[in-house]
């Protein structure tokens, strides 16, 4: 799998060129020639982002499970609590992590042994 690193070094630009000038960065002003140079390598190369994206490498099916605080009914009603949850799906998302609703601290019957699955939690 090509890296960004292998398009730099043929193309003798930075790493970080490669990754401005194929995320079409308007900020980065470069010479038109070794933009579409590096453009020509990376196709060549058969350079993907999608390949290359961030994550967990080797692990595959690596998950958060999440214990949350309110009901589904009353989450919305504080945004504090709102704004972790949402942010923890996000985050996880760009990391190609799966998230999974345990259970709420509301919940009567709380299947406790869920947790083994997610390994120690400290």
């Amino acid at each position: 799998m090509t890296s960004i690193r292998d398009v730099a070094k043929i193309a003798d630009v930075s790493p970080a060129s490669v990754s401005r000038i194929l995320n079409h960065d308007k900020a980065f002003h470069i010479n038109e020639n070794t933009r579409k140079r590096v453009i020509d390598i990376a196709e060549r190369m058969n350079y993907s982002k999608v390949k290359n994206k961030r994550g967990p490498k080797g692990k595959k099916g690596m998950a958060i499970g999440l214990i949350l605080r309110h009901t589904e009914e009353n989450e919305p009603s504080d945004p504090y609590f709102k704004n972790i949850h949402t942010g923890i799906l996000d985050e996880a998302a760009k990391w190609r992590l799966d998230t999974e609703v345990l259970f709420r601290m509301h919940d009567k019957n709380k299947d406790l042994d869920q947790l083994s699955k997610y390994g120690p939690l400290f």
